[in-house]
């Protein structure tokens, strides 16, 4: 596992020190860029979820088409799937490839020292531990600002202490699924409309704009 890291605003009582969210943003795309140069050609690349993630799969499209790469990606959500195709990254599922060479991802919160870390918070984490679960090797792009002497779910938010609670989807196998893919954006999809309804809630997949069942954790 590796980790690149660079930093700095409030997380917790961790740090005293603020940034804009530019500068953030920017050691961000560094780290991602730094972690984009891990990748060669022939590689089956598992592509991770969140904002560290979406500058990672951006300087990995650039090093497709100016450098040739020939890889295909493995998504962890439906918005990585979207954004990957849109630039042209190549993709593929478990059924082509059952192991991925390297899979490249963000987290919520990495514990100094012990390197343990909390990830799901952008809410596609059943599908990141499958695919890190497949992965030869798993690389963590963090910055500074992730960095905890010890894991929680609590952060400091403009001063105010902001808790981490579930949104679950939930997607059973019927006779219409066809694949374990099918399957798991069925759980994304409810996740999201979980999500959007608020606070500790579930929801079962329907199809159609609203989920059949719900329901709080």
């Amino acid at each position: 596992m590796a980790a690149h890291c660079a930093g700095g605003i409030r997380r917790g009582a961790e740090s005293e020190r603020s940034l804009d969210s530019s500068q953030q943003n920017q050691w961000k795309k560094a780290a991602a860029e730094a972690a984009a140069k891990l990748v060669e050609d022939g590689m089956i690349v598992g592509l991770g979820t969140g904002s560290t993630a979406t500058y990672f799969v951006n300087a990995l499209a650039k090093r497709v088409a100016h450098e040739h790469l020939h890889i295909s990606g493995i998504p962890t959500s439906q918005k990585t799937a979207a954004l990957a195709r849109s630039l042209k990254i190549p993709l593929s599922t478990f059924a082509a490839h059952t192991q991925i060479d390297l899979t490249v991802d963000g987290a919520d919160e990495v514990e100094r020292g012990t390197l343990y870390l909390i990830k799901g918070h952008g809410g596609a984490l059943l599908r990141e531990k499958i695919v890190a679960a497949a992965s030869k090797r798993m690389a963590i792009v963090v910055d500074e600002t992730k960095l905890v002497d010890r894991l929680s779910g609590t952060f400091v938010i403009d001063g105010k202490n902001v808790s981490i609670s579930p949104s679950i989807g939930i997607a059973l196998f019927h006779a219409d699924v066809t694949s374990a893919e099918m399957i798991l954006e069925q759980a994304d999809l409810a996740m999201y409309r979980a999500k959007a309804a608020g606070r500790k809630c579930y929801r079962w997949y329907a199809a159609g704009p609203a989920a059949a069942q719900a329901g709080r954790t």
